[in-house]
């Protein structure tokens, strides 16, 4: 009888409020009041919608209500959430006709909505949390997705396999122009969730540093930690369902998923192991991050239990958020930003997001270069774009597709020369570096470092031998040091030896991905639908090696003639 129906309206503000240290277990943990002047509102809210939960069904009485601690939610941030949140409740995610001024900010037809029938509320829901579409800035389904998607069944459409949008501009716009604003309040920040969850989360981190050890994870936990901040984050918003603020914008997900988490055992094992060795980690990644929400005291047990929401939860998390190095508290930070989380990626991207910390961190997409119209609006996504393996395992898809000159490939790709314990040497010259160690799809070039690192393994083997020991030594200072004259002259002296071991190492994943393609088209594809995918991946990596290996023949066949 405290607060109205529509969620947070205290009939006397000035006398009640809810303090997280007069409640105990799970009811304390679950408010997490908030202590700082910056916090968000849309997340204090969340916040109570929790506890109101799960007060109203503990048996245990508290004494809750205390002099005032948290503060009244602004009226139109509570507005928006509200008005949200009952329509969305009341249509259940069915093709709506919404206001006219919200069809045309997002210049989206309402005949998508067969494809994706939550992408209206949720564009509804965007407008009435104050974000703002700019220069023509709109939403298209990609119908290149579907075409790619043709030879799969026809079921695969009706189950929302086809179901992607892409960013673009009807009017175009000049370098430098914003194309879209987001409110600060309603974005997802790792660096602010750290601040709110401080003291509450901090369990969890000793077990993923166990789990490190465990499972063998290969990222730093340092550059986990922001990741898992907004995966918590997320579970608390999915827990809540409806009663979230959030829920119009977590209920136009894709249904359907290709990353590395989301693949079956039949799928993993088409890949090749370099491919596999990426989403392994993804897996790993994801155990780690499930074992250690374990011990987060402040979601229910259904929620840590359901693999399907945490699948969820990991694959918003890594397929939306980006790196912002100007972030909240004028930081590094890892966010997902509604709407903005809807521009694809593009190797030769268009767009830039930036925060504004002079207004509340709000972000700002703004051109990098003049734009056309109807011209796709692109950003950056945080791998490098020289690894499509590292692609495919987190973000379900090949990158390269703004690729128009290259037939859509990546302008180069790992050479999947691997290196089982490294010498610090070999690191510092580039080994296991997908940004460093490539093949150029287009040519078949190989990049200098592979050369620089396949040299000097080969001279690390000849150890204890007098003459190998001072041309190693005089390779790798040559290399560091920048002597193009004595880094070449000793490349030239060993470059039959080590053509014909990358020649070697060609072949041998050529063979590798040859008889994994053999094997994968005795499969139906309606049955399997990632197999189109993971088929142009595999088609990718034998076109590159096939281009590379004519080279090297080319090199060896001109050596034998002279």
């Amino acid at each position: 009888n405290i607060l109205a129906a529509e969620g947070y309206l205290l009939k006397d503000p000035g006398k009640v409020s809810l303090r997280a240290q007069d409640c105990s277990g799970t009811e304390r943990g679950t408010m997490m009041t908030r202590r700082r002047a910056h916090q968000s509102p849309f997340v204090r809210m969340t916040t109570v919608l929790a506890a109101l939960s799960l007060m109203t069904t503990t048996t245990k009485t508290t004494n809750a209500f205390q002099q005032p601690q948290v503060p009244t939610l602004p009226s139109t941030i509570m507005a928006r959430a509200t008005t949200t949140t009952t329509s969305l409740q009341q249509s259940t995610r069915t093709t709506s006709s919404y206001a006219t001024s919200v069809q045309e900010a997002f210049s989206i037809s309402t005949d998508t909505a067969t494809r994706y029938e939550a992408m209206d509320p949720m564009q509804e829901w965007a407008v009435q949390c104050g974000i703002s579409p700019e220069m023509g800035f709109g939403i298209a389904p990609d119908e290149s997705e579907m075409e790619l998607n043709d030879s799969s069944s026809s079921s695969s459409k009706t189950q929302g396999y086809n179901e992607q949008f892409y960013a673009l501009t009807s009017t175009g716009g000049i370098e430098g122009a914003r194309c879209l604003y987001v409110p600060g309040e309603i974005i997802l920040s790792a660096a602010r969730t750290a601040d709110e969850y401080q003291g509450y989360i901090e369990p969890c981190f000793s077990v993923l540093t166990e789990q490190e050890q465990v499972l063998q994870m290969t990222t730093p936990l340092e550059t986990v930690y922001p990741h898992f901040y907004l995966f918590v984050r997320l579970l608390v918003e999915l827990e809540q369902s409806v009663n979230s603020p959030y829920y119009a914008w977590l209920a136009s997900m894709p249904r359907h998923w290709n990353t590395a988490v989301s693949m079956t055992e039949f799928c993993l094992s088409c890949l090749p192991p370099y491919l596999k060795s990426r989403c392994d980690q993804e897996r790993r990644q994801l155990r780690a991050f499930s074992k250690a929400i374990e011990v987060f005291d402040y979601l229910t047990p259904e929620t840590k239990n359901n693999s399907q929401l945490l699948q969820l939860a990991y694959n918003i998390v890594r397929t939306r958020a980006v790196t912002l190095e100007q972030g909240y508290y004028g930081n590094y930070d890892v966010q997902i930003i509604p709407i903005a989380d809807l521009f694809n990626h593009g190797d030769q991207p268009n767009v830039v997001l930036r925060n504004d910390p002079d207004d509340a961190n709000a972000c700002h997409a703004v051109l990098l270069q003049d734009a056309q119209p109807g011209q796709p609006l692109t950003i950056a996504y945080d791998p490098p774009v020289t690894n499509p393996s590292q692609f495919l395992a987190t973000y379900g898809f090949l990158n390269g597709n703004d690729n128009y000159d290259n037939g859509g490939y990546p302008e180069a790709t790992y050479c999947k020369l691997l290196f089982s314990n490294p010498s610090p040497e070999l690191l510092s010259l580039g080994a296991n570096d997908p940004e460093r160690m490539v093949f150029y799809t287009e040519t078949g070039g190989v990049s200098p470092d592979v050369w620089n690192v396949l040299l000097f393994s080969r001279l690390e083997r000849k150890r204890n031998h007098v003459e190998s020991d001072q041309i190693r030594q005089a390779f790798y200072e040559a290399c560091l040091n920048g002597d193009e004259g004595t880094k070449h002259a000793i490349l030239e002296q060993y470059q039959g030896e080590s053509t014909k071991a990358l020649l070697r190492h060609v072949d041998f994943v050529l063979a590798e991905v040859n008889e994994l393609m053999f094997q994968m088209y005795k499969f139906d594809a309606s049955k399997h639908p990632r197999l189109p995918l993971l088929r142009r991946h595999h088609e990718m990596v034998i076109a590159t090696f096939q281009k590379v290996r004519q080279n090297l023949v080319d090199v060896i066949i001109l050596d034998n003639e002279s």
